[in-house]
């Protein structure tokens, strides 16, 4: 069977970003004569930020703005700050209620944006039949991107697998961590038992959904194959890969069943940077399992990830970790500003994008000679124009990592939103401690 699935890849690893979740903007735009009629502050300040697109801002106020708001207004509120915020389904009852009760006063374009939303929330949840019978329920009376037919396709194929299943301790596991030199940086590596054998991963959170793997790997650790062709672009070319699925690897004593893999053929696994190194790809975890350990702490004074029996409260109450159609990004402070960042462990080295370029575009310019670097991945390496940074403070709650030679690339990227850059491995190794929490959906540090 051939299935084509449109999969971006960034960095040096494996940030994929599927096509059905591209949102349409309409799903977060208030028209002004509605503004109008529903006139008051609270009203106005969640338009605002629906319009803006401050999905970040949108969170922390909407549940003061309670009563305050037009029923529907709040809806809206609710479905795009649910979707990043890990209340997936609240975010799916309120687009149902949305097109159930207001379908008079959405238009067309909200109303498409709402449902696409949805159809991403289900996939992003592997809720893959669901997917599905909801694909069959809207494609007759909306508008979707064709891309959401190559998913369903391979949905449909998925709901015939066994789920994902992680079965967490009741205990603190601890799993022994490595850097590993990879062309401009470092990658971060914990090693997992698949058929009684160690296997080196790398822990990559900008991995969207499923893990990856090369052709030879996939072979040695039993990986039964499931759809022989997928379409998958990277940073520098595509190509045809494979689908997979593992029926147990092993963490730390944490078992996991039946994870997807994505299977690279071996000659796009490899590829020689201007300096004759060699980089090769090898096994990723992706966030699908991420998320089901729900909170990993990265120890680099013991050299050890820990996952918690016992999760860490949210500091401050405050989330700042945001799940962007299936990529995490992190609000933190960069130079004194806080800025949204793609909190991307499989980026070796932390860059900063053409965002970041433009709003200090005249500083940047007047200071720094421009220069060319190479960017690797699935796909083979590409070079970009670039102003390196000598130093950029980056601080996370009360602490303050210095990384040295910060690239800002001008180029433009297909894979980039509106993000300000990439963390990478740089920050996690320059504090003592890192937390991650996908369920409650922040990072700290000290």
């Amino acid at each position: 069977m051939t299935i084509f699935v449109s999969i971006c890849r960034s960095t040096c690893f494996m940030r994929r970003k599927i096509g059905i979740v591209s949102i349409l903007a309409a799903a977060a735009i208030v028209i002004a004569t509605v503004i109008a009629v529903w006139m008051n502050f609270a009203n106005i300040r969640i338009a605002l930020m629906l319009k803006n697109n401050d999905i970040y801002g949108l969170n922390r106020y909407l549940h003061r703005a309670g009563d305050d708001a037009t029923p529907m207004l709040y809806l809206i509120g609710e479905a795009m700050a649910g979707s990043n915020f890990n209340r997936r389904e609240n975010a799916n009852r309120a687009i149902d209620e949305l097109l159930r009760d207001y379908s008079g006063q959405l238009e067309n374009g909200t109303a498409n944006g709402l449902v696409s939303l949805k159809l991403a929330n289900l996939f992003l949840g592997s809720e893959y039949k669901t997917f599905n019978e909801a694909m069959r329920e809207y494609s007759g009376s909306y508008s979707l991107d064709t891309s959401f037919q190559s998913v369903s396709e391979i949905c449909g194929i998925l709901a015939d697998v066994a789920p994902l299943d992680v079965v967490l301790l009741s205990r603190d596991v601890e799993i022994p961590i490595s850097y590993r030199r990879a062309g401009r940086g470092d990658m971060l590596c914990i090693d997992a038992e698949v058929n009684g054998k160690e296997q080196t991963y790398v822990f990559d959170t900008g991995a969207m959904k499923w893990n990856m793997t090369t052709e030879a790997l996939a072979e040695e650790q039993g990986i039964d194959i499931i759809c022989d062709s997928m379409h998958v672009s990277g940073i520098a070319g595509c190509g045809e890969c494979k689908v997979g699925v593992l029926d147990r690897l092993v963490l730390g004593g944490i078992v996991i069943r039946h994870s997807v893999f994505v299977v690279i053929p071996d000659s796009m696994g490899v590829y020689e940077l201007a300096d004759g190194s060699i980089v090769r790809l090898g096994n990723v975890l992706g966030t699908d399992v991420m998320t089901r350990l729900r909170e990993i702490r990265i120890d680099n004074a013991r050299g050890m990830m820990v996952i918690p029996h016992e999760q860490t409260d949210t500091p401050n109450g405050m989330q700042n970790l945001m799940c962007q159609t299936g990529n995490y990004m992190l609000y933190l402070s960069v130079d004194g500003e806080v800025l949204k960042m793609n909190f991307d462990t499989g980026n070796v080295k932390t860059t900063l994008s053409g965002e970041y370029y433009r709003r200090h575009r005249s500083r940047i310019e007047n200071s720094i000679p421009m220069t060319k670097e190479q960017r690797g991945g699935f796909g083979g390496v590409n070079e970009v124009n670039c102003y390196v940074l000598p130093s950029v403070a980056m601080k996370l709650n009360d602490c303050t990592c210095i990384l040295d030679d910060v690239s800002v690339v001008v180029d433009e990227h297909m894979l980039q939103e509106d993000e300000y850059g990439a963390l990478g491995v740089d920050f996690i190794r320059g504090c003592n401690t890192v937390i991650m929490n996908f369920e409650r959906m922040f990072v700290s540090a000290d």
